[in-house]
């Protein structure tokens, strides 16, 4: 398993400087807005909700992997349960995230 989390962070770590610094600031912003909003919610909504709102990777939807990742890093949101994905043809493992309200 350890192997697999450091390709994983490998390849996070390549997906963020590739999507660069604001499209990271702006849709962490709009991530941590959007749980104090509306409580938890599948990443993927969250996800659509920020293209929607015109925050939109250079590339694809990875780089909001990296984002999500860095703010649960920093404990600024926590997982809160497991959905089906609508995007993974309803497979396992979709995440909703909350807000920690702990966090500093």
């Amino acid at each position: 398993m350890s192997v697999a989390i450091k390709r994983r962070d490998t390849i996070l770590a390549k997906v963020q400087e590739s999507a660069g610094a604001e499209f990271s600031r702006r849709a962490a912003e709009f991530i941590l807005n959007h749980l104090r909003e509306h409580g938890p919610t599948p990443g993927e909504d969250i996800t659509d909700a920020c293209k929607a709102a015109g925050i939109v990777p250079p590339k694809d939807d990875r780089a909001f992997g990296s984002v999500y990742m860095s703010l649960s890093r920093r404990a600024l949101i926590l997982k809160h349960g497991y959905c089906q994905r609508r995007k993974g043809n309803a497979t396992a493992g979709g995440v909703i995230w909350m807000l920690n309200r702990g966090a500093k």
